[in-house]
């Protein structure tokens, strides 16, 4: 198992170099990134993450080891508004969709089968399917996301939708929250939370020829 879970966390971490990479800001593996103090710095920069609890990540890692010793499927779900549920960009664009497209392969290696659902809805946001429970969303979700700021700004809506996905469900997901929610609360009842950083750093575009040579998520 200690030989397994080190595999694991090279693989988690070859994920992540990834994600910085299509930024601009990763470390190939040939040494072809001269890693400048500035471009150290912009790297440092990149993205700005609230890192949770260590009772928040101590309810993580055993949640994640759970579904590696049985099999069980990990679920990510999100609840929200029109920008969350990707209207503009497309349904399969939207990046809770975007997020099971990156981790999907990673939790295979893993044995575990990942799955992405966005149960956003525009011009409503999470209340009206909240009042079901989680019987819309999915009893069984292992990591739930609010994100409705635009059409539920109050409080009350934030901490019913929290409610309802540790009461109704088999399992007590691990809550998310976007930009406007704040369920920290419920770590004091024994609940794993976290939330959204921000993008810090992305590459200037000067020219269009100069556009050309940046990585294509930078663009």
């Amino acid at each position: 198992m200690a030989r397994f879970l080190e595999e694991a966390k090279q693989l988690v971490n070859r994920t992540i170099e990834a994600v910085y990479g299509e930024w601009g800001v990763g470390i190939p593996q040939d040494g072809s990134v001269e890693l400048t103090d500035e471009f150290m710095v912009n790297r440092e920069e990149f993205y700005k993450w609230p890192k949770p609890s260590e009772q928040s990540l101590d309810g993580m890692t055993r949640r994640f080891i759970h579904h590696i010793m049985t099999g069980d499927s990990f679920k990510l779900v999100l609840g929200g508004h029109s920008a969350a549920a990707g209207h503009g960009a497309g349904f399969n664009a939207s990046y809770v969709h975007q997020a099971g497209l990156v981790l999907e392969p990673v939790f295979a290696h893993l044995g575990v089968e990942f799955r992405s659902y966005n149960f956003a809805q525009g011009g409503m946001g999470t209340f009206q399917q909240a009042l079901a429970g989680m019987d819309l969303r999915g009893k069984d979700a292992d990591m739930l996301i609010w994100d409705s700021s635009m059409t539920e700004r109050s409080a009350p809506m934030t901490n019913f939708f929290f409610r309802q996905g540790l009461l109704a469900g088999d399992r007590a997901p691990f809550l998310y929250s976007g930009y406007g929610a704040d369920p920290s609360k419920f770590e004091a009842i024994g609940a794993s939370v976290g939330g959204y950083g921000q993008l810090g750093y992305s590459p200037i575009t000067t020219s269009d020829e100069q556009a050309e040579t940046l990585p294509w998520a930078a663009r």
